[in-house]
């Protein structure tokens, strides 16, 4: 029956989630696997409504009156997990209810306009662990993530730009830059015995180290 309403009309975040929980009641399992065949609901899906299911019922009242769950979510795989695994001092200092609820008054603040936003935190939180070399170490960086949880008018979207842009657009062009590799890796065997598919090839090779001798020459030592 779970399945068939499911087909018919989507619930409501909380009222999925509370049915779920009797399947699981009914079935005697919480296995992602099985539950899926059951309900019909990803794996995904059933891991964030067993996330809800387990928040506190002030949270729950939240989601009831038309909260996203998708808050609590965000929060838990952006925030809350990544401190406790790489930020653990900072993580003790607040503790999950602390966290949800410094978000929520961000939220209400109007500095966080979108809970996708909140994804900027774990390279925030990244940046902090690599600066500090260890988890049990402090970092400067961890300030940042402590104002961004304390003041509810901090932004998420200019720490980010301070602290961990650079970080991830170094990344991102290393990986572009293995990716341009292995195309033209590819594209001499591609074009082996084609002379003008070769010629072709060599102008875009060249053009392309010309221009990015020219920006390497820019660079300040």
């Amino acid at each position: 029956m779970f399945n068939i309403h499911l087909v018919r009309a989507q619930w409501d975040d909380m009222p999925t989630a509370l049915a779920l929980e009797k399947v699981m009641e009914r079935a005697r399992t919480d296995d992602p696997e099985e539950l899926k065949k059951l309900t019909g609901l990803s794996k995904e899906k059933i891991k964030d409504y067993k996330l809800i299911l387990d928040l506190p019922e002030r949270y729950k009242q939240l989601i009831w009156d038309g909260l996203p769950m998708n808050f609590f979510v965000e929060i838990e795989e952006n925030v809350i997990r990544p401190l406790t695994r790489q930020r653990p001092l900072v993580w003790q200092e607040f503790g999950g209810d602390a966290i949800r609820d410094a978000f929520l008054a961000k939220r209400d603040a109007g500095a966080l306009t979108d809970v996708v936003d909140v994804r900027k935190m774990r390279p925030i939180i990244k940046r902090a662990a690599e600066d500090a070399g260890g988890p049990e170490t402090a970092s400067p960086f961890d300030d940042v993530i402590r104002d961004l949880i304390l003041d509810p008018a901090s932004s998420i979207e200019e720490s980010y730009a301070e602290v961990a842009l650079a970080g991830v657009e170094l990344s991102r062009l290393a990986g572009s830059a293995r990716s341009l590799i292995a195309a033209v890796d590819r594209l001499i065997g591609v074009t082996e015995g084609n002379e003008s598919e070769r010629e072709q090839l060599r102008t875009v090779v060249t053009d392309t180290q010309v221009a990015l001798q020219a920006r390497l020459d820019a660079l300040p030592e």
